[in-house]
């Protein structure tokens, strides 16, 4: 049983987790068991590619006006990070996004904590609102990586860059 979508309080830097990648070798049984699995429309999947990643897939969104979803994708090159991950360890979750207006403040602490992560744009190439965009490296983080994104900022490559809020 899945338990109701409730409102609950922001507490620390994050405001909400909205996306779990799972990495898998059938993007279209993978999506099917969602479906069954959820309830889900599939009629609000966004089908996506990644050049700079190097993977295809589906984004299984739980609701077309919200970033809530399952990230179902098969990694493509097999010497970059991701791919030597589904080889090593084959169809298994890799990664959580969340949003956060406070990436500034968190780079600064993980830089002065010396953890693991990457940046996006890097320091050097950026506008003035800075980083749009942390990866957090999953040493840092007992295994797992996560991606933290400015608010609404996922719409970018969500199927709806109309969407992403430009002023956070």
């Amino acid at each position: 049983m899945i338990s109701p979508d409730e409102p609950h309080e922001t507490v620390g830097a994050v405001s909400g987790f909205y996306e779990v990648t799972n990495l898998v070798h059938d993007v279209k049984l993978a999506c099917e068991r969602l479906v069954d699995l959820f309830g889900l429309d599939s009629g609000a999947f966004v089908p996506i590619a990644s050049r700079e990643f190097g993977y295809d897939g589906t984004l299984t969104l739980f609701d077309p006006d919200r970033l809530d979803r399952f990230e179902a994708i098969t990694p493509r090159v097999p010497d970059n990070t991701m791919g030597r991950f589904f080889a090593k360890r084959g169809e298994s979750l890799y990664m959580a996004f969340a949003e956060s207006a406070e990436l500034a403040s968190i780079e600064a602490r993980l830089r002065d904590r010396g953890a693991g992560f990457t940046a996006v744009p890097p320091e050097g190439h950026r506008g003035p609102r800075g980083a749009h965009t942390l990866f957090l490296h999953p040493p840092g983080l007992g295994g797992m990586m996560l991606g933290l994104s400015r608010p609404g900022y996922a719409w970018t490559w969500s199927g709806s860059p109309d969407r992403a809020r430009e002023g956070v």
